[in-house]
């Protein structure tokens, strides 16, 4: 990150002898590439696998055209839904652990809410379900499988998994 503000400085320098009231203007570019690439890792945060707090399903996060999305790569009761389901769709990076605009998809009622995600830390997302408002809603907690080829199926039965591939 340094590097890339350093290197846009150097490239940067001769245009600034020309007009100093107005490098300020010039400068702009290089902060916002720099910003630009900060704010996308920070949006990266939420990809990988995720277990909800009641051990039923595991997800996948993944990053399509701009938006994060997420499919069920394994489940404890597969009478609910199907393996590889889309079951989260449409969220867009906003601030710092925060992304909004989503919609996540219920399989017992076969229904879309909205939703949106924040991070407490790496390993905790809060994914908060709505009709409306989010004031009016359920926040259903995930912990991150930190490596998912290594990690076990929580439960013996119905261990069935599938391997997503982006």
């Amino acid at each position: 990150m340094k590097a890339l503000i350093i290197l846009g400085w150097l490239l940067l320098c001769p245009i600034f002898s020309a007009g100093a009231q107005n490098a300020h203007l010039k400068r702009q570019p290089v902060t916002r590439v720099a910003n630009t690439s900060c704010s996308e890792k920070n949006a990266d945060a939420i990809l990988g696998e995720w277990l909800d707090e009641k051990k039923t399903v595991r997800i996948q996060v993944y990053k399509k055209c701009n938006t994060y999305n997420a499919r069920i790569v394994w489940l404890k009761d597969e009478s609910i839904a199907r393996l590889g389901s889309h079951v989260l769709e449409g969220l867009l990076y906003t601030q710092k652990n925060s992304w909004e605009e989503g919609r996540i998809f219920y399989p017992k009622t076969n229904s879309w809410y909205d939703c949106r995600c924040t991070l407490h830390n790496p390993s905790i997302m809060k994914v908060r379900v709505y009709i409306g408002t989010p004031l009016l809603g359920k926040t259903i907690e995930f912990n991150r499988i930190e490596n998912p080829a290594k990690e076990t199926i929580p439960t013996e039965t119905h261990s069935t998994r599938i391997m997503a591939s982006h």
